[in-house]
């Protein structure tokens, strides 16, 4: 007898072992499962992420393709044409400048490209044709707006001008209408406006590419100087084709 109760009390405690290892079991796969779908979201926060920063940057490198093509172009007016203002101007939050595309014909002719920062942070697109009596920015007929995903990153603009005496200057707002500047920034801000990262866009208008040789004047070399006309030689021709 005494037998049999030790091999009821050897199974009973068999049995009670399985069942806790069953429990135990279980409370694994729960905590796998759970673990699974912490990573499966970390993961597909991470892309998203991801897409945002590409979808960012392609909008950004568009952005500073056209501004490096800006051209020489200057409002309608009366009087000789160096008091004339160029098109151009920009503050943090816009920027118009000039292009000259090639046309079907094969002919260039100029356009106003308009860039502006949305409230929500979006990148608005215009452009419209630069007519030969417009005067200023006001005269311009832009087309249709076409809007720029930035996926929350925020954008804001600066401008690079030139010294006289050599150096260079960076504000907020381009004001000279008469000078283009030699460069642009693109800053992009965190959450409280601070600057996280920056893009600096030289204007290719004065001969940028010399900056290779260092035999013009460059962006980049804030005391080299734009080099003089040969004597008896015709004003150099701007981007537009015309002396300026």
């Amino acid at each position: 007898m005494g037998a049999r109760r030790r091999g009821r009390s050897d199974a009973g405690y068999l049995l009670v072992e399985a069942l806790a290892a069953l429990a135990l079991s279980a409370l694994v796969l729960g905590a796998l499962v759970s673990l699974t779908g912490v990573l499966k979201r970390a993961a597909d926060k991470a892309a998203f992420g991801v897409q945002e920063i590409e979808v960012a940057g392609r909008a950004v490198h568009a952005l500073a393709g056209e501004i490096r093509r800006a051209a020489h172009v200057r409002w309608a007016a009366a009087g000789p044409k160096a008091t004339r203002a160029f098109v151009f101007s920009g503050s943090p939050d816009q920027v118009t400048f000039a292009l000259l595309p090639r046309q079907d014909t094969g002919l260039r002719a100029p356009v106003a490209v308009a860039y502006q920062i949305a409230p929500d942070g979006d990148l608005l697109r215009a452009e419209g044709p630069i007519e030969p009596d417009l005067t200023g920015a006001g005269d311009l007929d832009l087309g249709r707006v076409a809007r720029i995903p930035l996926e929350g990153r925020r954008l804001r603009f600066a401008y690079v001008g030139r010294q006289t005496g050599g150096g260079e200057i960076v504000t907020d707002v381009w004001a000279d209408p008469l000078k283009m500047p030699a460069a642009m920034r693109i800053d992009r801000l965190d959450a409280a406006g601070s600057i996280v990262a920056s893009l600096r866009v030289p204007l290719l208008i004065d001969g940028e590419s010399g900056c290779a040789g260092q035999t013009g004047f460059c962006s980049r070399a804030p005391n080299s100087e734009k080099p003089a006309a040969a004597e008896g030689a015709g004003a150099a021709p701007s981007a537009s084709g015309e002396p300026e």
